[in-house]
């Protein structure tokens, strides 16, 4: 006899979608867990600008101040994940990673 089961799925009110560049973690240490933060890496904004003023007041040149980093990486979130989960998303990224794959060297993906 065939089971099916239905997953209806529901985003919770705080859901947010980031841009990830890498992720950053570790085995928890009861070691069932693997815990990571998405982070994503942007050259830093300027904190601040120096203007040089003729006598008028007619802006001359101007000089931004940056900070003290040369990236600043931003942390959006941790996940936590059981380790007897990880086949199964790998799985999954393995099987998008073919279709972008058959994607490149255009192949219909039916």
């Amino acid at each position: 006899m065939e089971n099916k089961l239905f997953i209806k799925s529901i985003r919770s009110p705080n859901y947010q979608r980031y841009y990830a560049v890498g992720l950053w973690g570790g085995i928890s240490p009861d070691g069932r867990n693997l815990s990571f933060d998405i982070y994503e890496d942007m050259p830093p904004l300027n904190t601040g600008e120096i203007l040089t003023l003729e006598e008028n007041g007619e802006v001359i040149n101007r000089e931004a101040i940056r900070g003290e980093s040369s990236i600043e990486r931003f942390i959006h979130a941790g996940v936590t994940i059981p380790l007897t989960e990880i086949p199964n998303i790998i799985k999954w990224l393995q099987n998008k990673l073919d279709e972008v794959d058959k994607i490149k060297r255009g192949e219909n993906n039916e």
